[in-house]
C-alpha cells in the first residue's frame, strides 16, 4: 500500500476477462485507490458512462471480442482526458510504440506485472491528468486574457480617436 499519496482516493477502472486478475488487482490497489473492474470492453464502456471519475485506465490486452487496444482507442476518442495503461504478456513493441506516439496509450506493463511497477504506473497516469487538466484550465484563462486585452486595445484606440 501507498503511504499517504495525494492521488489516494482518484478513480482507476481495471480491465481483464480473467475473474482472478479481477480479483488479484483489487486486494493489490483497493487500499491505495478507487477501484472499478471490468470483465470485458462493453463492460468497461459502460462503468465509464456511468462514472466520469474515472481518470485512469488499466486495460489487458487480450480479451475476447473487443482487444485492449481497440478498447483504449474507443476510450481515447470518447473520454480524451482518461489516461490509458495496458497490461500484456505478448508485447507487440511496434503497435505500443505507435499507439504511444499518438497519444492514445499512457504506458505498458509486462505480464506477469510487479505490483509496485504497476501502482507506480499508475501514480504517474493520475499526475499526467492532473497536470493536463492543469494545463488546459491556464491555455483557457490564458485565451480569455488575451481577449480582455484586445478588447483594451480597442477601447482604448477609439478613445484616441475621439
Amino acid at each position: 500500500m501507498l503511504e499517504q499519496h495525494p492521488y489516494k482516493n482518484e478513480s482507476v477502472l481495471f480491465v481483464d476477462d480473467e475473474k482472478y486478475a479481477i480479483s488479484t488487482v483489487q486486494r493489490l490497489f483497493n487500499q491505495d485507490f478507487t477501484i472499478y473492474t471490468a470483465c470485458g470492453a462493453e463492460e468497461a464502456l459502460e462503468i465509464l458512462r456511468k462514472h466520469s471519475e474515472i481518470i485512469v485506465l488499466v486495460t489487458d490486452l487480450r480479451m475476447p471480442k473487443i482487444d485492449g487496444m481497440e478498447l483504449i482507442r474507443r476510450v481515447s476518442n470518447e473520454y480524451p482526458a482518461i489516461v490509458s495503461i495496458l497490461l500484456t504478456a505478448y508485447a507487440d513493441t511496434a503497435l505500443i510504440a505507435d499507439t504511444m506516439r499518438e497519444g492514445i496509450l499512457y504506458q505498458y506493463v509486462s505480464k506477469p506485472y510487479d505490483a509496485k511497477i504497476l501502482r507506480q504506473q499508475i501514480v504517474q497516469g493520475i499526475k499526467w491528468n492532473v497536470v493536463t487538466k492543469e494545463r488546459d484550465i491556464c491555455d483557457v484563462e490564458r485565451m480569455e486574457l488575451r481577449k480582455e486585452i484586445e478588447e483594451i486595445r480597442k477601447t482604448k484606440g477609439e478613445g484616441l480617436l475621439s
